[in-house]
Order: C-alpha cells, then sequence, then structure tokens
C-alpha cells in the first residue's frame, strides 16, 4: 500500500503543474477555447489521476527523494507460550560468553506506512461522504416521482432522433426546479411539476445520455476520491463539469440559427437557481453565473484548440516521465555543507538571536565553529561546540546575545576532518554568513539618496535573497491619480546599487511612494516619500529636509511673522511654545539683485549666505538671533538643537528647479522690454523682471509655466494722473500685462528652449486652452486640445464603464435604500463603495452638468440612465455621497481602452459664428468581451459657447458613438 499511497502522492503532484495554469485561466479559457478541447483536457487529466501507471523514463531527469523518517514505538514483549527455539552450534560455542547488557526492544514504523493509512482513511472517507450522499439524494428525488406518460412518450421520440437505444423513464417531482438526469446505470429523467415539457430542454439532457457525460462524472469523482487531499483536483473537478454543460449546449446548437440560440438562452436563464444538484447527475439549469458562460458560450467563436490539449498531454508525460520517485541516495561531502548551509535560520527577539541549523543525514565527523570576524586575519571564535555530540538527521539552536550580535558580522565555519571518507585531512567548504535582518534593514534605509534626479540605494551584503518592489501614487493636474511602479523584474544582488529616475518635477506630485521588502517569511516597509525633497513651485526651488526632521518642523510659506520682506519658506519646530517666531529654525527669501547689494553695501551684519543668483533676483537664507523655545516644555530645548545642528545640511540642499525655463522667460522678457512691449504697455520701460516662474506640466512636446513678472517705468506723471496704478516707489508695475491682454502669460519651452509666450485666462488641463493658441502650430493646437479633452471625458467614462475610484465600503439596509429612491429588487452580494469625486458632486443634477461639460446631451443622458435609471441600478447618491455597487454590470463590457496619439488626424473642421469644432480618428486597442480589438475611432469635438474666451469643449461623438 505504501508504494500505492507514493504513486498517487507523485501523480497528484506532477498534475498539478499542468492543473494550476489551466484553473487559473480556465476564464480566458472559457472565452477562447471550444468547450469540446477542455473536455479532452480534464478527460486526460481525470484519467491520469485515477490510473496510477509509471510513466518515467528508464532514466529520469530528475530524481525526488522519498522520504526514509521512522516513528520508534515500543515494541511488544515476546509471548511466554512459544517455545524457545534449540541452540545452534554457533550459540552453543558461545555460550559460555558473557551476555551484553539488555536493551529496550523498540520497533520502527516508517512514516510513509502512517501517511499511507491516512490516505486510504481519507480516500473511504471521502467515497463514504459523497456516496453516501449521493444515494440518499436520490432516493430522496425519487420517493414521491410519479411517471408521467406522455413526457415519456416525448422523451423516447426524442432519444430515437438522438440515436438512443434505450428509452428513459421519466417522472415528475415537487423537490427538483429545473430538468435532471440523475443516476449513471439506471438514469431517471425528472421534470418540475407542473412545468411543460420543452423540446429542447429534453433534447439537453438526453444528449447528456448520448455523450455518456455520467460516466465521466463519475470519473471525475473516483479521481477526487483518491487525491481528496488536493484541493486542485476538486477544483478540476468543479471546472470540467461545469464544461460539459458547454459541451452538450454545443451540441444541441448545432447547425442551428441564431433564432434557436436566442430560445436556448432564455431558458437557461429562465432556470438558473444556485443549489447545485446531486452528484451523478446533470441539470439544465445551475447558478447564475454558470448560465451566463453558458448564454455567452451560445453567440462566441472560438478557436478549436486542439493545440492545446496536445500541449497539457505533452507537459503532462515529460513532467511525469522527466522525474521520478526513489530513495534517498548518499550525499558527498560538499554536498552535505552545502544542505547544512541552506537549513542555517534564525529569528530576532528584543534579546538576541536565536541560530538553528540541520545536519544532513550519513555518518560524518562535524567540525563547526561560530566565529565573530573583528579583522579578517584573525576571527574570534564564539563558540567551537566542542561538547556538543552532532547526530546526523539532528536541529541544534544557539542563543546569541544581541550586543554580541550586532557588534560584529558573523560567521558559521563548517568543515569535515580528517578520517572522513575519501579525505586525508580537514577540508573547510566554506562560510555561512549570518545576517541581522534589521541590521541589513537598517543598512538598506541609511543608503538611500535622492540627488534631485534619481533615487539610489544599496543592497546589503550577505547572503540572503532580497524581493523588493516600490510603488506609489501621484496626482498629475493633467492625467489625474496614476499608479507608480519602478524597476519590476530586477534581479537584486547584494552589494549593488540601484537606481530610480524621478525629476523634482515629477516629485511635486507625488503622494505615495513605498518600498515593500520581503525575506523569506518577513516583510517591512520603507516610506520613500521622506527621502524626497520639499518643493517650492512658486519660487522655483527644492530642499532635501533632514530624516530627522520628518513630522516633527512645520513648513509655512508666506510666513506671516515675516514683515517686509519676500519669504518663499520658513521652518519652525513643533511644540516648541506658544510665543513670536517659537521653534524658528531657518528661513529661505529672495530679493531683487539691487536690493542685495544694497545689503552688501551695508556690511550683510547678520551674515546672511546666498543660496543662489537668478533672473535679476538673489536667494538668500536666515535664521534666529535668540532662542526661540519655552525652555519649561520638557525635552524642547535638547529637540531644538538637535535640528538646529541640521540646518547646514537643509541649506546645502538648496537647488533651483525651474533655473532654465527661469532664465528663458527673463532673456524672452528683456527682448520685449527692448521692443517696447508692443501689445502690453504704451509707456516707457526701463527694464522688466520675472517675479516667479510656475510649472504646470508636460503637454505633448511641450513644458509650459505660468509666470509673472513686472515692468519699471520712469513716468511719475502717469501714477500721478491715475494711468497706471499698482506701481512702487521704484516705478515697478505689478501685472501690467493683464488688462491689456485679459490673461496671465504662459511659457512653453521645447526641447529646453522657448517654443512661445501665450497670454491666456484659462489653464493648460482645459482644452480651450490649446484650441486658441495661436502661438503654435495648428495641428497641434488640435491635438493638445484632443488630448486635454480627452483626459476629462475619459475620468467621467469610467464611472460609465463600472471603473469608477473608490475609498471606502459601507452597506444599506432596504429601508435607507428605499429612503434614498432606490429600487432594490436583489440585495447586493458585496458592499456599496463610496466613489472618489470632486467634492461638490453631491447630487444627480450635478453629476448631469459634469457630464454636460464633457459629452453631448444625447451621450450625457444615455450614461446616466444606466448608471442610475431602473430597479437594482450600479450607482446611488446618499447623503451627498455616490456610492456604486459592483455586483451589476454597468455600460457596455468595455474591460479597457488605449488610443494611440501618433495615430491622430484631423479629417473635418467647423468654423461658424455658432458652431465651432473639429472631427479626428485615432488607432487603437479595446478590450472587450474577454478578448482584444485593434480599431480606429471616430469623434467630434464642438466648443460649448464660442463666444465665451475660456472655452469649454465636449464630445459629440465619442469611439464613434453619438
Amino acid at each position: 500500500m505504501e508504494a500505492l499511497f507514493l504513486r498517487v502522492g507523485w501523480i497528484s503532484l506532477t498534475c498539478s503543474a499542468v492543473l494550476i495554469p489551466l484553473l487559473v485561466g480556465k476564464g480566458w479559457l472559457r472565452q477562447h477555447v471550444r468547450a469540446r478541447a477542455l473536455y479532452v483536457v480534464w478527460l486526460i487529466l481525470a484519467l491520469r489521476l485515477v490510473i496510477p501507471v509509471d510513466l518515467s523514463l528508464p532514466e529520469p531527469a530528475v530524481t525526488v527523494e522519498a522520504p526514509s523518517y521512522q516513528v520508534s514505538l515500543p515494541a511488544r514483549a515476546p509471548s511466554a507460550n512459544l517455545p524457545t527455539a534449540l541452540p545452534t552450534e554457533e550459540s552453543a560455542a558461545e555460550a559460555g560468553q558473557t551476555a551484553p547488557a539488555a536493551v529496550s526492544a523498540v520497533r520502527t514504523i516508517p512514516v510513509t506506512a502512517l501517511l499511507s493509512a491516512l490516505w486510504l482513511f481519507g480516500a473511504l472517507a471521502a467515497a463514504l461522504v459523497q456516496g453516501g450522499g449521493y444515494l440518499l439524494a436520490r432516493r430522496r428525488l425519487l420517493r414521491d416521482a410519479r411517471p408521467d406518460l406522455e413526457a415519456e412518450e416525448q422523451a423516447g421520440q426524442t432519444a430515437a432522433g438522438l440515436g438512443l437505444k434505450r428509452a428513459v423513464p421519466v417522472r415528475r417531482s415537487g423537490q427538483v426546479r429545473t430538468p435532471m438526469v440523475l443516476g449513471l446505470i439506471r438514469p431517471v429523467l425528472l421534470l418540475p411539476e407542473g412545468q411543460a415539457v420543452d423540446e429542447v430542454v429534453l433534447c439537453h439532457e438526453l444528449t447528456h445520455l448520448k455523450r455518456l457525460d455520467l460516466a465521466y462524472k463519475a470519473l471525475l469523482v473516483a479521481a477526487c476520491w483518491l487525491h481528496w487531499f488536493n484541493p486542485l483536483v476538486w477544483w478540476m473537478s468543479r471546472a470540467a463539469s461545469e464544461n460539459l454543460e458547454l459541451c452538450c449546449d454545443d451540441d444541441v446548437a448545432a447547425g442551428r440559427d441564431a433564432a434557436f440560440r436566442r430560445k436556448y438562452g432564455e431558458l437557461l436563464l429562465s432556470t438558473a437557481e444556485e443549489k447545485p444538484g446531486p452528484t451523478l447527475s446533470s441539470r439544465f439549469g445551475g447558478s447564475k453565473q454558470a448560465m451566463r458562460d453558458r448564454l455567452a458560450n451560445l453567440f462566441v467563436k472560438k478557436k478549436r484548440g486542439r493545440l492545446l490539449a496536445c500541449a497539457a498531454l505533452a507537459v503532462l508525460a515529460l513532467v511525469g516521465g522527466l522525474v521520478a520517485c526513489e530513495g534517498r541516495p548518499a550525499m558527498t561531502d560538499q554536498e552535505a555543507v552545502e544542505a547544512l548551509n541552506e537549513s542555517v535560520d534564525f529569528s530576532l527577539n528584543a534579546e538576541g538571536m536565536n541560530l538553528s541549523f540541520t545536519l544532513p543525514e550519513g555518518e560524518r565527523d562535524w567540525d563547526i565553529r561560530l566565529s565573530q570576524n573583528v579583522s579578517s586575519e584573525d576571527p574570534d571564535v564564539i563558540q567551537s561546540f566542542n561538547e556538543t555530540q552532532w547526530t546526523p538527521g539532528e536541529s541544534y539552536s544557539f542563543f546569541l546575545p544581541r550586543d554580541i550580535l550586532l557588534e560584529y558580522p558573523l560567521s558559521l565555519d563548517v568543515s569535515l576532518n580528517e578520517g572522513a571518507e575519501g579525505f586525508s585531512m580537514g577540508l573547510s567548504f566554506g562560510t555561512v554568513t549570518l545576517i541581522d535582518p534589521q541590521t541589513a534593514l537598517e543598512q538598506l534605509r541609511s543608503s538611500i539618496i535622492y540627488d534631485g534626479e534619481r533615487v539610489s540605494f544599496t543592497i546589503p551584503e550577505g547572503d540572503r535573497e532580497w524581493n523588493i518592489h516600490i510603488a506609489g501614487r501621484a496626482e498629475v493636474e493633467w492625467l489625474g491619480g496614476m499608479s507608480l511602479h519602478f524597476l519590476d523584474g530586477t534581479d537584486w544582488t547584494p552589494g549593488e546599487t540601484y537606481s530610480f529616475e524621478l525629476s523634482s518635477l515629477a516629485a511635486q506630485d507625488v503622494t505615495e511612494l513605498t518600498m515593500h521588502i520581503f525575506q523569506g517569511t518577513q516583510e517591512w516597509e520603507i516610506d520613500l516619500l521622506p527621502y524626497l525633497p520639499y518643493v517650492n513651485s512658486e519660487y522655483g526651488f527644492t530642499l532635501t529636509l533632514p530624516q530627522s526632521w520628518r513630522g516633527q518642523v512645520e513648513i509655512r510659506e508666506d510666513d506671516p511673522n515675516m514683515q517686509n520682506v519676500t519669504c518663499a519658506a520658513s521652518f519652525y519646530m513643533r511644540d516648541a511654545g506658544d510665543q513670536d517666531y517659537a521653534g524658528w529654525l531657518a528661513g529661505v527669501y529672495r530679493c531683487t539683485s539691487q536690493e542685495w547689494e544694497e545689503t552688501e553695501a551695508a556690511g550683510n551684519p547678520y551674515g546672511l549666505p546666498v543660496l543662489a543668483e537668478t533672473g535679476g533676483y538673489v536667494f538668500y537664507a536666515a535664521g534666529p538671533t535668540d532662542l526661540p523655545v519655552d525652555e519649561s516644555i520638557p525635552g524642547a530645548l535638547e529637540r531644538y538643537e538637535e535640528f538646529y545642528a541640521q540646518v547646514p545640511d537643509l541649506l546645502d540642499s538648496f537647488s533651483l528647479i525651474n533655473a532654465e525655463a527661469y532664465a528663458a522667460a527673463q532673456s524672452w522678457l528683456e527682448e520685449q522690454v527692448a521692443d517696447g512691449m508692443p501689445g502690453i504697455a504704451d509707456y516707457p520701460c526701463l527694464e522688466g523682471r520675472v517675479e516667479s516662474l510656475y510649472y504646470e506640466g508636460a503637454y505633448g512636446d511641450y513644458e509650459v509655466y505660468s509666470f509673472v513678472y513686472s515692468l519699471r517705468t520712469d513716468r511719475p506723471d502717469l501714477v500721478e494722473e491715475d494711468v497706471l496704478t499698482d506701481v512702487d516707489s521704484q516705478g515697478w508695475v505689478s501685472r501690467p500685462y493683464y488688462a491689456a491682454t485679459g490673461g496671465y502669460p504662459y511659457l512653453l519651452m521645447e526641447n529646453g528652449d522657448i517654443a512661445a509666450v501665450y497670454y491666456s485666462n484659462s489653464v493648460p488641463s482645459i482644452p480651450g486652452f490649446w484650441y486658441t493658441c495661436s502661438a503654435i502650430p495648428q495641428e497641434e493646437q488640435y491635438r493638445l486640445a484632443a488630448i486635454a479633452a480627452f483626459a476629462q471625458a475619459d475620468a467621467l467614462e469610467q464611472l460609465y464603464l463600472g471603473n469608477p475610484d473608490w475609498d471606502q465600503e459601507r452597506t444599506f439596509t432596504r429601508e435607507e435604500l428605499e429612503a434614498a429612491g432606490y429600487q432594490a429588487e436583489t440585495v447586493p452580494q458585496t458592499p456599496w463603495r463610496r466613489v472618489v469625486i470632486d467634492p461638490w458632486i453631491t447630487q444627480e443634477e450635478y453629476l448631469r452638468n459634469t457630464f454636460q461639460s464633457r459629452f453631448s446631451a444625447s451621450l450625457t443622458q444615455r450614461r446616466l440612465d444606466t448608471m442610475f435609471s431602473g430597479p437594482d441600478a450600479p450607482y446611488l447618491f446618499y447623503e451627498e455621497d455616490l456610492y456604486f455597487r459592483d455586483d451589476v454590470p454597468c455600460g457596455p463590457e468595455i474591460e479597457s481602452y488605449s488610443v494611440d496619439w501618433d495615430s491622430f488626424s484631423v479629417t473635418r473642421t467647423i468654423d461658424q459664428p455658432d458652431l465651432q469644432g473639429f472631427e479626428f480618428t485615432l488607432s487603437g486597442t479595446r478590450a472587450q468581451g474577454g478578448g482584444l480589438e485593434n480599431d480606429t475611432w471616430t469623434f467630434l469635438l464642438q466648443v460649448d459657447e464660442p463666444t465665451v474666451p475660456q472655452y469649454f469643449m465636449s464630445f459629440q461623438t465619442w469611439f464613434d458613438e453619438t
């Protein structure tokens, strides 16, 4: 029986290697491969599981060792009634010798024998439970069933038409809700009471008998009994049973027209029920999900799948043939040391670390020492284990105090001394390096560096395997929320340094960034956000805060404490007291070059350090002269002194992020001043300066910056006559462009050069900004307007497709749903999810307005009807929040789509007084109904109100939909 158990176990393992991809991908296979091909695949696997034939090659490529462990039990004492055996000549000769000391008698039972008995018991129990359940169900269903001669006659005619040689008895039963065939040897067709006999239903059930599907199910049941311990086999049985129904549906519908298939589908949906049938039975009906799958199967054309069946058979034969199960071979000495190396493990606690390892089987003379590598030439031996008796197969555990563990690296030196077979002298096969996980984690953490362009880190040295995933999220105005993933698929090598690109401009949009670290069963996380810089977008610089400042220091922009100076950012230690400037550590300021020259002329009495100079401005730093801390607060003074000592590190990290764009904007402004600022100023301008510059984002090939500038005039008479307002004492006119242009200036950079400066009262994320941007080629105007409009519309389209972003789950009672005006015919199977949406959208009417700003009235109405109308609608507004239930479909079955903006092509333009816009095409891919579709679609984008300067645009045609 042991050999049979090992054979069954090995077959179960090899078949699992084939089952895992098939079962994980069964949804995809069901949609793309014919059911008949899957029928053959499941049949091959079931036969292999039930028939334990050895398929191994004469010389297997891989050998798996059968376990040889034994369990010792007390042996029975010899019976006193048995006669004593007559002594032989040898035993008589030895009778005068002294007998050895008595040894406790023991008998050994191999573990495989115990496991074999457990397997047999489980198989019998599974057979008893499932077989007994079937017999009881059959008896219950047939007990009150009555013959139906009319239906039996009709079934006989249908059976004859199908080529069945034996008539099937037909019974009516009040305990079945859908027609079913029950029994393998003596099948009976059971029909629900009061239900009309439908020819299609009879044909389906009798086709099961013609195909011998109940025998097929019996084979699956036998596989489950033999492999009761393997959940994959039970899963396979369910999948194969579901596939039988698809095969039967295919046979019934073969050669029939679409009208027949529609009728057949309607019958399927009308017989949906959740309760499963007995083991050896077939049902016309099934669960709601099964009915949906069967309905889809009627109308989807699939591949034959012969290749899949051949591949499954080949893989099964290959796995079974290349691998054999046999007894454990003897290890070489080097293999034994490598096995010990792999067995080393440790667990860390507050006091120290428990080191454990297991000696391989086989008699050997082991010499093991635990050393601490204070120096490479002369390591200190912490433990020589001289008194330890090493027993093959035993595990050993030793405790190491934490203070010793963390001071210097440790190693376990393993060698086999003289006397080991095959060696005349002691040999060392290497060193097993012990890694304290917490120390390694701290080494990794301390190696993380951000230089303004890349995040880098170094994997600590050691023999442990590392698995690292870096993921996060960014909120980009141009695209909305987006997921971030870095260095996926990387092989991590100890001692190597890795990095990923994250520019300072992109870093300002990152809201989450985490390094997930896995080592065996241990898992850690490092929040990478603290390593990213502080980004000041208005003044265009970054600072890297010291690690100890994270969460302890507050950053104030435009600090109200700082009067008469331009303060870009001030840094305050939290919980430092209530007085003015409490906790102030340092501040970053900006002044004009002229103002700085005056400061230097006065001798710079406060010793203010210059951080950078650009565009006629100087950035400098300042700090407190007195101690701004309430010393009565426990620990406040010590914390402040620690933080203040790190201020030089903060200032050293100062970096201008928009220096190139700043210089470009200043250069452009100087050229405009030289030309007299045409269209902006009708007064003489002496000079101009860029006050601030803000990065708006990358749009197509352009980097876009909004900026503010001032002009200086020497015409005080214009000020006195109120021709000019907002002029300071030195003649600087603040924002002189707005009154003249009705907008703000935007700098468009392309490949580091100025492409254009464009005045607009809109923002780049609105399509009208680009539609009216005459400073760039018209084709680019249309393309960027379309990209902006598409991004806005796509965010709403995801609601319609049933893919909303959500943050919380909750359930509603039927009373709450009714109070909200929701028609609930069914109770949701999953919790409702609160949708993440603009906070001002608190009711359907507001959502309608948002949709109408992106789509035409007809497109909007179609989407809102799908989302909110009728019973069991997918969406619900409740207490000014939008909720979504994902157990009902919403919109067309479009899983995702992507478009290629390089394929953008304008096909028609509209330029009328009351109607403006353009039509364009895009190519791309759309995932729908389980398949991928490559296509080219038409879109029509129209200006909503041409008379309004800030143009809004909406789609009149969307993916060919009007």
